[in-house]
């Protein structure tokens, strides 16, 4: 998904009440440096951010299974 479409959703999704009111998690996102900057140029700016390393073995069990499609940059994860 393009980062401007991702941006789209994710600044509409954080602008609704509920979010305002009881604020908001992102996991996963940003994942691109596009994405920072996007989020810097929209002044959303989080007011805690947690950042958790597992090990290397543990990383690649989380995306043995994960493809993106090179047609439509979709994420698949298999096996289904």
């Amino acid at each position: 998904m393009p980062d401007e479409l991702m941006m789209s959703i994710v600044e509409e999704r954080l602008s609704a009440s509920d979010c305002r009111v009881n604020g908001w998690i992102l996991d996963g996102f940003p994942k691109t440096e596009g994405q920072i900057n996007l989020l810097h140029q929209t002044k959303i700016y989080p007011s805690l951010v947690i950042i958790m390393e597992i090990d290397d073995d543990v990383a690649y069990q989380r995306i043995e299974f994960k493809k993106i499609d090179p047609l439509t940059g979709l994420l698949l994860l298999f096996p289904f």
